[in-house]
C-alpha cells in the first residue's frame, strides 16, 4: 500500500467496502504511539501484494508494462549513479563502456571495449525491436488497459505545458511518490541512452563519460581539477536539497 497513490488507495477502499462484523478492525488505544508504530513497522515488512489482474508476459521477452517500467527505471537509476560514480573515482575516468570491461579484465577474460559496445548495442536493438513491434506484448488489450490504471498524465493524455505537474508526470518538486519514481526513472534510462549516444559522437568507443560530457557542455575541460571539484559541488547541492531543509524545520522550527 505504500507505493500506491491517494487516489487508488480511495478506489480500493471504495470498492472493498467497510470492514464486516466478523473481522472488526480494533485501532490502538488512543496515545498509544508503541502501538501504532508496530502496526506500521509490521504492515510496511510484509511483502508487497501484487495484481493478480495484471497481465504476466515471459521474463526473456521485452514488453512495455507498468511494472517493467518501474523496474528498468530503477535499474536506470542504480546504473547512471554507479556509471558517474565509478567515472569519477576510478583513476583515468573511464566511460561507460570502458567500464564494463573493467570486472572483466580483473579476471583475466579478454574483453574489449567494442566487444562491450556490441553486446550493449545488441541488446537496446533487441529489446526496443522486441517491445515496439506490433507483435510485442506491449500491445496486448490486456496490458494497454492496465496502463490506462496509472495517473492522468502523460502519455496517457494530452496535457498542458503550463500544468508542470501533471504535463512531467509527477506530484511535486522533492517528493517522493509512485508518480516521482518513474519520472525519474525515465528520466535516468534517457540520461543513460543519450549518455553513451553522445560519447559515442564526440570521441567514439574512447569519448567522454557523463561526468565528463557535462563539464563540456558547461564549457569545462574534464581535467583532473574538474573532476576534484565534484565532490564540493554534490555537497553543495546536498545541502541545499529539500529533504535537509525539512531536517532543518524540525530541528530549528521557524
Amino acid at each position: 500500500m505504500r507505493f500506491k497513490e491517494r487516489s487508488e488507495l480511495e478506489e480500493e477502499l471504495l470498492q472493498k467496502g467497510p470492514p464486516s462484523a466478523s473481522q472488526p478492525q480494533s485501532p490502538p488505544p488512543k496515545g498509544d504511539a508503541g502501538a501504532s508504530v508496530s502496526n506500521y513497522i509490521t504492515t510496511a515488512s510484509m511483502p508487497p501484494r501484487f495484481d493478480p489482474a495484471e497481465p504476466k508476459f515471459p521474463w526473456w521477452i521485452p514488453a512495455f508494462t507498468r511494472r517493467r517500467e518501474i523496474f528498468a527505471g530503477r535499474l536506470a537509476m542504480v546504473g547512471f549513479t554507479a556509471a558517474c560514480f565509478w567515472e569519477y573515482a576510478i583513476p583515468g575516468h573511464p566511460n561507460i563502456m570502458q567500464q564494463l570491461t573493467i570486472p572483466f579484465q580483473l579476471a583475466g577474460v579478454p574483453f574489449t571495449v567494442a566487444t562491450a559496445a556490441s553486446l550493449l548495442s545488441g541488446f537496446i536493438s533487441y529489446s526496443a525491436l522486441a517491445a515496439l513491434g506490433p507483435w510485442s506484448p506491449s500491445f496486448d488489450p490486456r496490458n494497454l488497459q492496465d496502463i490506462m490504471r496509472r495517473p492522468a498524465g502523460p502519455p496517457q493524455d494530452d496535457v498542458s505545458p503550463v500544468d508542470y505537474k501533471r504535463w512531467l508526470g509527477i506530484t511535486g518538486l522533492g517528493h517522493f511518490t509512485k508518480a516521482n519514481e518513474l519520472f525519474n526513472g525515465r528520466m535516468a534510462m534517457l540520461g543513460f541512452l543519450f549518455a553513451i549516444w553522445n560519447q559515442m559522437g564526440i570521441g567514439g568507443l574512447a569519448g567522454p563519460g557523463p561526468v565528463a560530457q557535462v563539464g563540456l557542455f558547461l564549457g569545462q575541460l574534464p581535467t583532473q581539477a574538474f573532476y576534484d571539484g565534484i565532490p564540493m559541488t554534490v555537497s553543495g547541492h546536498s545541502l541545499a536539497s529539500k529533504p535537509l531543509r525539512h531536517v532543518l524545520r524540525l530541528v530549528a522550527p521557524v
